[in-house]
């Protein structure tokens, strides 16, 4: 055999182990995580009464909280009292200057149960959708009024 072919395989020999050597790859696990929150959102819409003049007859009304959790998040839906002077959650006031009217907010339409400002049991596990929350209004027959435009702001609150 010729010296100098001899010298060349040698070297190929050489170049191709070294380029089998470099071609090693090497696998390392890759954590990925994430931590989703309880996290609720409430709106509502406005309870309004129909006009009258005298109220010889409960006048009734309706607005609809609409409440969207993290699914699975239990939550609880206080209303407040209202601004109305000594309102309370068994009787709430709408004021026009100095007259007032009372009004409840039930949990219920058959008006047995008072929405108090105590956190309230709505839902024990939530939807991940919107969910609309009826609260109940009954303006209480009897009353005599003055002529007015009354009104009353109660807060919604909601814990989860």
């Amino acid at each position: 055999m010729n010296k100098s072919l001899t010298v060349m395989l040698g070297m190929a020999c050489l170049v191709g182990v070294s380029s089998a050597a470099r071609a090693q790859t090497l696998d390392a696990p890759m954590g990925v995580s994430m931590v989703v929150a309880a996290e609720c959102t409430i709106t509502s819409t406005a309870m309004a009464f129909t006009g009258t003049g005298l109220i010889d007859a409960n006048i009734v009304a309706t607005a609809d909280l609409t409440v969207q959790c993290t699914p699975g998040t239990p939550y609880a839906i206080a209303l407040s009292n209202g601004g109305g002077a000594g309102a309370t959650d068994t009787l709430r006031q709408m004021t026009s200057g100095t007259n007032t009217v009372d009004y409840m907010i039930y949990q219920d339409a058959a008006n047995t149960l008072p929405w108090s400002p105590t956190a309230t049991l709505v839902s024990p596990a939530a939807t991940g959708g919107n969910e609309i929350i009826t609260a109940y209004g009954t303006v209480p027959t009897g009353q005599i009024v003055p002529t007015g435009t009354y009104a009353d702001s109660v807060v919604a609150t909601i814990t989860y």
